[in-house]
């Protein structure tokens, strides 16, 4: 039993450098980052192995170490359900070792995992606790980037009153503490929620400002989020070129760095401007694209935009049976997620789509299902409902 407890010790010891070293290679950006990712890809189930034979040892500091390295790639890794148990482990060991601001740490970050996945109510309340208890800890500069991720998971779930107004009070916090360079942050989910009401020139004048700043800070992945902001902005006011030109700039900084979602989500609007543009050949190889990336990532939420996206393409070329298949691959992956804001878009679409096809009773049905959706995502009232509609069709 010695040997065996010696062996798993010095395989986790392996396996907690090799993360590590990979998760430095990541966050660096360095050139090897790729084939580290691959390296960690390989030998993943040994160190999945290695991460629960340490919780088993009560060793919290290496597990704790390995939820660290992960965490800075598990986006490349797709490894979402093992990092969403190494959060939970991490706030168990925390709160036994009475390191609150651990608990918050983690509590925070396990916000960030639902998120991305698109579990946004789940999202919302674990980045309301996280505020609570970096409060608790007396960081409120912690507390406040936990009030952000929360103002943009309100948004997402259709609070668009309650999200402008934490929104500000973030700002304002922001500009007390003395954080200008962090401002970019929340000015941009101002301008996203400016962009929901349909202020477009307001819009692009506040990521425009959180541009400047993070130009200013070197913020990359930062500067890829504002240029794929402004590209959509041009491709809702018709400037395909404008369009294509800030896309083609996020894209770029995407791949330099190895952003696995950001790539994914600027090739998705990259492929609306070539459909828009007539392009449809284009549009159909950047969909695979991004299909592709989707696999390894397992990035359901930005799956089912795609099929979004591809149901819109082919509803252009006049095939109605292939943007059905599409809208109803999506929707099965909005409920899966809990998703009722992209479900009650998706349905809307659905709906149109069974009108045009003079399906009466089921596009009544699809329409009572976006209804009943929309309530739930609190769409029913005129701003969020015109967000919604905004899903649907481009302005």
């Amino acid at each position: 039993m010695t040997s065996r407890r010696s062996a798993y010790t010095f395989h986790l010891r392996h396996y907690q450098n090799l993360l590590e070293a990979a998760s430095a290679d990541y966050m660096q950006y360095s050139d090897t980052a790729k084939r580290s990712i691959e390296h960690i890809r390989s030998e993943w189930a040994n160190i999945w192995n290695a991460a629960q034979y340490a919780a088993q040892l009560g060793n919290g500091q290496s597990l704790i170490a390995i939820r660290n390295a992960v965490m800075a790639c598990h986006h490349a890794l797709g490894a979402w359900q093992e990092v969403i148990w190494l959060n939970k482990q991490a706030c168990d060991i925390s709160r036994q070792s009475g390191d609150s601001l651990g608990v918050a740490r983690w509590t925070h970050d396990l916000g960030d995992i639902y998120h991305a996945l698109g579990r946004y109510q789940d999202a919302e309340t674990q980045y309301a606790e996280g505020e609570r208890l970096h409060r608790a800890c007396g960081r409120p500069e912690l507390a406040m980037q936990s009030a952000h991720m929360r103002s943009m998971a309100m948004r997402a779930l259709g609070q668009s009153g309650a999200a402008q107004q934490l929104c500000e009070h973030v700002l304002s916090e922001a500009q007390a503490l003395g954080l200008n360079d962090w401002l970019a942050h929340p000015l941009y989910v101002r301008a996203l929620l400016a962009r929901d009401a349909g202020q477009l020139e307001q819009a692009a004048r506040f990521v425009t400002h959180s541009l400047v700043i993070v130009q200013r800070t070197g913020e990359r992945a930062m500067q890829a989020q504002c240029l794929q902001f402004l590209g959509e902005i041009a491709l809702f006011t018709g400037d395909l070129q404008a369009a294509q030109n800030q896309l083609e700039a996020s894209m770029a900084i995407s791949e330099r760095l190895d952003l696995r979602p950001r790539l994914m989500a600027t090739l998705r609007v990259l492929a609306e401007v070539a459909q828009e543009d007539g392009r449809l050949s284009d549009a159909e190889t950047l969909h695979e694209r991004v299909i592709a990336l989707t696999e390894p990532s397992k990035d359901r939420a930005q799956l089912a935009r795609t099929y979004v996206s591809m149901a819109r393409m082919s509803m252009n070329r006049h095939e109605p049976g292939l943007a059905v298949k599409s809208l109803l691959s999506a929707i099965a992956i909005h409920e899966e997620l809990q998703d009722y804001r992209g479900g009650a878009a998706s349905r809307v679409m659905l709906a149109r789509l069974y009108l045009r096809l003079r399906e009466w009773r089921l596009a009544l049905a699809a329409g009572w299902q976006a209804l009943r959706l929309a309530e739930q995502a609190g769409f029913l009232n005129p701003r969020s409902a015109l967000t919604l509609l905004r899903r649907v069709r481009r302005l």
